[in-house]
This record gives C-alpha cells, structure tokens and sequence, in this order.
C-alpha cells in the first residue's frame, strides 16, 4: 500500500532530519509513528473502560460502607477491649 502526505519543505527537512538522527528511512519512521499512535489510543481507550469498571465494583462496598459505619466502627471498637 502506497500514502503520500503534503508536506512543506520545512517539514520535509525536519522529517528526514530525524528519521537520519533516528537510522531509518523515512517511510519506517512514519509507519513507526503511526503504529504506536494506533497502540497509545487503543491502550487509552482499554484504560477508560478498565477504570469504569472499577468504579462499578467499588461502589457496592463505598455504599455498605456508609450506611453501616456505626456497626462497623462499634464492632471494631468493641474487639479492642480486652475482657
């Protein structure tokens, strides 16, 4: 498969400049670039999800939490006595 890109002649220079500082050619360096911009967004994507799910199942305890603090607090409260 074939892709041109319209640069101008700063960019262009800019380009084979550092694909050279980098020792590849240029069509490396791009199809480099574009593969791991590929792979940071799907990884972004995985992490949203990742974290949302998360959410889901921390919420269920944040929940038990709040409504039975006093028992809790009480209950740990009353194992610290010795008797």
């Amino acid at each position: 498969m074939s892709i041109s890109v319209r640069l101008n002649k700063a960019e262009t220079e800019i380009i084979k400049k550092y694909a050279e500082f980098k020792g590849m050619t240029v069509s490396d360096l791009v199809r480099q670039s574009v593969l791991e911009r590929i792979e940071d967004e799907h990884d972004l994507a995985t992490y949203h999800k990742a974290m949302a799910a998360s959410s889901v199942v921390v919420l269920p305890m944040i929940l038990l939490f709040l409504f039975a603090r006093k028992q809790i607090i009480r209950g740990v409260a009353r194992g610290g006595i010795k008797g």
